[in-house]
């Protein structure tokens, strides 16, 4: 109901196993409920990215890496990261099999390619979040993300064509600019 029409992949998104996820983006019945009110579950209504998210045995992407969508007839680019660290967030059965690849390096290849594309405007959605050094603050003026946190390192180092960085997983609302990047993340 929200139009949201992509998603980075999290680390709790793979708590049911990778099998699972494919099932609710391209949906079908419970492997061991059936179906649900005489309807099997339909898909999910938006794409799931994952540009980092690998098979360890072919080498192959899980979910597209990003995708674009046009505004007002201007491409934007949407480039999905899970978190780098999930194995050690979830159940490594969960993820056994895959591996998740560096955030900075994967998002900075597919900027290229989307620059080459011609696309100027960038998104990243992350699962990867700060914390605000400041808690009551208003989600403005919380301009102090804690400089420990690992998505600082991950922004700083990223191509300067990514306009915007939406990011999850630490459940701070903020909304900041570091190093020219919009960094902004809602409250859950």
């Amino acid at each position: 109901m929200m139009g949201v029409e992509f998603s980075a992949v999290g680390n709790h998104e793979l708590d049911k196993r990778l099998d699972e996820l494919i099932r609710i983006q391209k949906g079908g019945c419970h492997p061991k409920d059936g179906y649900l009110g005489n309807s099997s579950f339909e898909e999910a209504h938006f794409q799931f990215l994952a540009a980092n998210l690998v098979n360890e045995s072919t080498n192959a992407i899980i979910f597209p890496a990003y995708n674009i969508t046009y505004v007002q007839g201007v491409p934007i680019g949407f480039i999905g990261i899970a978190l780098e660290n999930t194995p050690t967030t979830i159940s490594s059965s969960a993820v056994k099999g895959f591996k998740f690849l560096n955030e900075t390096e994967t998002i900075n290849k597919y900027v290229k390619k989307l620059k080459d594309m011609g696309v100027k405007t960038i998104v990243v959605l992350i699962h990867d979040g700060g914390v605000s050094q400041d808690q009551d603050a208003l989600y403005n003026e919380r301009l102090n993300i804690t400089k420990s946190n690992h998505i600082l390192d991950v922004v700083k180092h990223t191509d300067r064509a990514v306009a915007i960085f939406i990011t999850g997983h630490t459940h701070q609302a903020y909304n900041t600019l570091i190093d020219g990047h919009i960094l902004t993340q809602a409250y859950t």
